[in-house]
């Protein structure tokens, strides 16, 4: 079974492609800042917009930015970024707003949880938004 993904009218696709597409269209896509956000109940409005956050972070030449974490939507939750120098690699993660940058380079983390993901002690998470809030 083959059908044109290209053909946006939908005509001869099964009903539940043309019904999972509307509600995909309906859902996440937005005019300027998106609805979605990985953290529920987490108002959109609160958080960075991920491309102005990694603008904003690769200003300071002592981060490395190191990946995204996606959910299984394919929709950015966080940025993850490394100390340069960190000998233990861990990761800080700023949760963002998925403004439909895309981070073909990096590394793609596939939740939250993931298993290569290596979350720094709190403390120095702590240490890091506070300098970066600076």
């Amino acid at each position: 079974f083959q059908f044109d993904i290209m053909n946006k009218s939908g005509q001869g696709w099964p009903p539940i492609v043309r019904k999972r597409l509307s509600e995909f269209m309906a859902q996440c896509s937005s005019p300027g800042r998106a609805i979605y956000t990985s953290q529920g109940k987490m108002s959109s409005n609160a958080m960075i917009p991920a491309s102005y956050a990694r603008t904003l972070m690769e200003k300071n030449s002592a981060i490395i930015f190191d990946g995204v974490i996606s959910d299984s939507y394919n929709h950015i939750g966080g940025l993850v970024f490394k100390e340069r120098g960190d000998k233990n690699y861990y990761s800080i993660i700023l949760p963002v707003i998925d403004d439909g940058a895309l981070f073909p380079h990096n590394k793609l983390y596939l939740d939250w949880d993931d298993m290569d993901l290596n979350p720094a002690p709190i403390d120095q998470v702590l240490i890091f938004y506070k300098y970066q809030s600076k």
